[in-house]
């Protein structure tokens, strides 16, 4: 594991970001990060495929990682295609880590399983983060 920086650094508020996701990853590769943290206002369930391959381009590019991406949702029925969506967003970016909130565990747990098949795993953050 790499020493990364978080999309935070560049966040405007209310999923606005001071730069494009590719142009904070070079930043990121230029002052010697090797890993980033993804948020998301960065990468989602509406990213699309041409914003996908420019992101993994640019990680590919600068020879920067990404750590884990977000999916911040509440846990129900509803959001489980957009968690699903989240495991092929990582997938594509070589990312085996994805944040969620720590709400439900039998959410959790299904979801976990489903993200294993993938090699992803879900990780919570205490309640804020």
């Amino acid at each position: 594991m790499y020493l990364g920086v978080s999309g935070r650094l560049i966040e405007k508020g209310a999923g606005e970001y001071a730069m494009p996701t590719p142009e904070f990853i070079a930043y990121a590769g230029e002052i010697g990060y090797k890993a980033v943290e993804l948020r998301s206002g960065q990468v989602n369930e509406n990213t699309t495929d041409n914003e996908l391959q420019a992101i993994k381009k640019a990680l590919d590019d600068n020879g920067v990682e990404c750590h884990f991406i977000n999916c911040r949702v509440d846990q129900t029925e509803a959001t489980k295609p957009i968690l699903r969506r989240h495991v092929e967003l990582a997938t594509a970016l070589g990312c085996d880590l994805v944040q969620v909130r720590p709400e439900c565990i039998a959410w959790l747990q299904e979801m976990s399983e489903f993200a294993a098949d993938f090699g992803v795993r879900l990780f919570s953050a205490l309640p804020g983060m």
